[in-house]
């Protein structure tokens, strides 16, 4: 069976349980929410995003509702310092200068985009190829 409660201004005001007569959606009068069962833990990747009305014993609570995790950014200035932190900025240096990686260095010093993807695979690549540890690129990207 399909529950449904109707909120206007923060506040239930109806509900609903008939599975064959779904309410319809009327801004004015209140919103209605389909009814969730609360899912105490996260999927992994997800983040809580907001919440919707779930009835436990006939009152109204409010639960999670979860959604893609965002992608971090760093800015490269802070990667820069903890690659150097680590002593492979030197490392980083000379392999962004070999001219056949002039399109990655000219991506990493774009003065328009001054932060890069935490997950940026390109980095996490270039910080593998100089010799970093797990436990230094989680550092690093930290």
């Amino acid at each position: 069976m399909s529950l449904y409660a109707r909120v206007l201004d923060g506040e239930i005001i109806e509900t609903r349980d008939h599975e064959s007569d779904p309410p319809v959606l009327a801004p004015s009068k209140g919103e209605w929410l389909a009814v969730t069962v609360a899912d105490p833990d996260p999927p992994e990747g997800q983040i809580v995003t907001g919440s919707v009305i779930e009835l436990q014993d006939g009152a109204p609570v409010q639960v999670p509702t979860y959604g893609a995790a965002p992608r971090r950014l760093i800015p490269k200035s802070v990667v820069q310092a903890r690659a150097d932190d680590v002593g492979k900025l030197g490392l980083v240096m000379a392999l962004l200068l070999q001219p056949e990686n002039a399109v990655y260095f000219a991506r990493w010093f774009a003065p328009d985009w001054p932060n890069v993807y935490a997950d940026d695979p390109q980095m996490l690549a270039m910080l593998g190829a100089v010799g970093c540890t797990e436990e230094e690129i989680v550092e690093i990207t930290a």
